[in-house]
């Protein structure tokens, strides 16, 4: 787990995991996907955005988790 905004600040320490797959989730999708085209640009191969995020998650696999 990593904060959004804390991401740029922790490149040296996600660089061991640069060819790792690596999924990010966020509420709706878009912040995730913001920080996953900032890590394929740092060259990180392969980012994976839950699409939608946790509500759509919530809607679509799990209705029993509340949608914020």
């Amino acid at each position: 787990h990593m904060p959004m905004q804390s991401v740029p600040g922790q490149l040296n320490e996600l660089e061991k995991h640069k060819n790792d797959t690596i999924v990010l989730i966020c509420r709706s999708g878009r912040r995730s996907d913001q920080i996953g085209q900032f890590l394929e640009q740092m060259g990180f191969t392969d980012v994976v955005n839950l699409d939608g995020g946790m509500n759509a998650w919530a809607t679509d696999v799990d209705t029993s988790m509340t949608v914020y």
